[in-house]
């Protein structure tokens, strides 16, 4: 790839002919086209590219949130914007285009552990271990993303308000989910959940989080 100087169009960006132009960090570079390709059938080329699409549908839905966003932005792990981060991150905790309780919604952060989950009446119990919950500030966001992966990957994140830190860190929660993400856990009653809880002003101040906790639907 080759940088492109005092060039008469302005910045360019896409396909010309043989040549593949793309601007970054604010400077045009060229590279040759690739050569079209019949794409490897091998059942380890198909796991890469099955865990490759899950990852960049679980960072799609991750970025949309605003707040989660920024946290991926601020993170100090590899990646150039938190799209690329997502992806980098997880692509290891996919295994054949399933996302696993290894998947992270959030990076690495303070403490966070899913005591029980299970679901009755409607209703989402939950409660959650937060011991190292101090850094965030109240009232704080729980990001939920419930994973249906027997159903077309299909998954759905959601926030909370959890208004006041509780004794101990324990978190006893009820909550209502969507009608349609009640209709796919009765009919996925082993439905994946994951959660992190975020302090609300991460996108006015320096952002808390706490790592992704996982489990299954009992």
């Amino acid at each position: 790839m080759a940088l492109l100087n005092n060039s008469v169009l302005g910045k360019l960006s896409g396909k010309i002919g043989g040549n593949v132009f793309r601007v970054m960090n604010g400077k045009n570079f060229v590279s040759d086209r690739p050569l079209n390709y019949k794409p490897a059938k091998t059942p380890a080329a198909r796991k890469v590219r099955s865990s490759f699409k899950a990852a960049v549908e679980l960072s799609q839905t991750i970025i949309a949130d605003p707040v989660l966003k920024e946290v991926w932005r601020v993170a100090k792990i590899e990646g150039y914007k938190p799209y690329n981060k997502i992806i980098k991150h997880n692509m290891k905790q996919i295994n054949s285009g399933i996302l696993t309780e290894r998947t992270k919604i959030t990076p690495n952060g303070l403490s966070i552990n899913i005591d029980s989950a299970s679901f009755q009446n409607e209703t989402l119990n939950l409660s959650l271990n937060c011991p190292a919950d101090g850094s965030l500030t109240f009232p704080a966001r729980l990001l939920i993303l419930y994973y249906f992966g027997n159903v077309n990957q299909s998954m759905f994140l959601t926030q909370e308000t959890i208004p006041e830190k509780a004794a101990g860190g324990i978190y006893e929660l009820k909550i209502k989910p969507a009608k349609a993400i009640t209709r796919l856990i009765n009919e996925n009653p082993k439905a994946l959940l994951y959660v992190s809880l975020v302090s609300e002003t991460a996108m006015k101040k320096k952002p808390y989080w706490t790592s992704s906790a996982a489990a299954s639907l009992s």
